[in-house]
């Protein structure tokens, strides 16, 4: 995700969403939450993040997905 990100910043579009793609491939088996990561919000703001990139939209960048970690 942060290659992607990366990606982002240089504006190279198709290389973040390639990376975004991978990233969500690999969070693909764990949990909801995995070493007190929440992974299932983290998955969803990828999504988001690649739909913000497919769609036409005046907004440049979508924000950078946050770690979250489940509060003890």
């Amino acid at each position: 995700m942060a290659a992607a990100f990366h990606h982002l910043q240089r504006n190279n579009f198709k290389g973040a969403v390639s990376l975004l793609n991978a990233a969500l491939r690999k969070l693909e088996p764990y949990p909801a939450l995995f070493e007190s990561v929440e992974v299932t919000p983290l998955r969803e703001e990828v999504e988001a993040s690649l739909e913000v990139l497919e769609a036409p939209s005046s907004i440049p960048h979508p924000p950078f997905p946050q770690i979250r970690l489940e509060h003890l």
